[in-house]
């Protein structure tokens, strides 16, 4: 079925803006639209999401922490996915706690990546933690709309710790308390996130991949969904948008006309070509980007008025298959996989 989204999950901690809200809302009137506002179908939605965030957040563990050699910024990965009351609208709490198991005034693990840190250390799904480093969490206060601001203040004080060695967390589920420790992985610097939206979108902005639920859907497996997040994970690790701000290239409308255009269209080829690379060295079968391309480029074509930033999706088969000519010469050699500097500007 259709995924609603009301809330959106990143893989790697950090802070952003409170635009959530409003999307967040949004997603809300989209479950009460396809639940006819009744309580018991919003169970199997709260659970499909998680499947999703799960799914995403699985992918991207992966694509960080295998590419290592590629990235010149990495951070610290855990394969943890947190959430708390707040970030989900007031409308839905009561379901989101009959779901989750969550209390109002600590984060709970959302969900695990198996094989990460998190997995590892024996963290359950749905376990609150009430201290980090054996320094207890503040008590979040239960806001009147939703916002990310009590779970991305634990999700900051996390990764800083982290970042400094392993940490020891407090866990409690019912009855039960624990204490684990948590080590990190070395991964790639790029956070992605799952945003609600009907739109068949993506897009990187130099720290964090934003992938719509309705492009997550779209996709037909695992190996697609890590060349889609691999390609803007690209445009993160080569710093385009970065590049193109400093250049003083316009997007939208503006942008797609003249030198702009042609700017923006490097910066595309390249992450399209790195894109291959990090999904390829993470183990996943990149063949599967020459029927995703076809797919996707016939269901957003607009013909001859396509946008002149990026390319056809003829012309983006015609590199996939390059491309897996060039790894596989590199794979029947032995070598380990290295995309070509000049490729990618470097």
């Amino acid at each position: 079925m259709p995924i609603p989204r009301w809330s959106k999950r990143k893989y790697l901690p950090g802070t952003r803006p409170a635009r959530r809200i409003a999307l967040r809302l949004a997603g809300v009137s989209l479950l009460l639209a396809q639940a006819g506002a009744a309580q018991a179908a919003a169970d199997p939605a709260l659970l499909a999401i998680r499947d999703l965030d799960r799914r995403l957040a699985r992918i991207s563990f992966r694509l960080a922490t295998r590419n290592v050699a590629l990235c010149p910024v990495t951070t610290t990965w855990s394969g943890l996915l947190l959430h708390d009351i707040n970030e989900y609208a007031p409308a839905f709490r009561g379901s989101v706690r009959d779901t989750f198991g969550l209390v109002d005034t600590f984060p709970a693990v959302l969900a695990t990546v198996e094989g990460s840190p998190a997995s590892v250390a024996g963290i359950a799904e749905d376990e609150t933690i009430t201290s980090i480093d054996d320094q207890p969490l503040a008590r979040a206060e239960v806001m009147r709309h939703a916002t990310m601001a009590s779970v991305n203040a634990v999700l900051a004080q996390l990764q800083k710790a982290l970042d400094a060695g392993p940490v020891r967390l407090a866990l409690v589920a019912g009855d039960r308390r624990s204490t684990v420790v948590l080590e990190g992985a070395r991964g790639c610097a790029s956070r992605v996130e799952l945003l609600p939206g009907p739109g068949l979108s993506a897009a990187a902005d130099g720290e964090t991949v934003q992938v719509s639920g309705a492009l997550a859907e779209f996709v037909l497996n695992d190996d697609e969904l890590a060349i889609l997040a691999g390609h803007e994970m690209a445009h993160n690790i080569l710093r385009h948008p970065e590049i193109l701000k400093a250049a003083g290239v316009r997007h939208g409308l503006l942008g797609s006309f003249g030198k702009d255009a042609a700017r923006i269209r490097e910066t595309e080829v390249a992450a399209d070509y790195l894109g291959l690379y990090l999904a390829a060295r993470a183990g996943y079968d990149i063949s599967s980007a020459i029927g995703f391309w076809e797919r996707f480029g016939r269901r957003t074509s607009w013909g001859i008025f396509n946008s002149p930033t990026h390319p056809g999706w003829k012309k983006r088969q015609e590199m996939v298959k390059t491309t897996m000519a060039e790894i596989a010469a590199q794979t029947a050699q032995g070598r380990e996989l290295f995309p070509d500097p000049d490729r990618i500007g470097r």
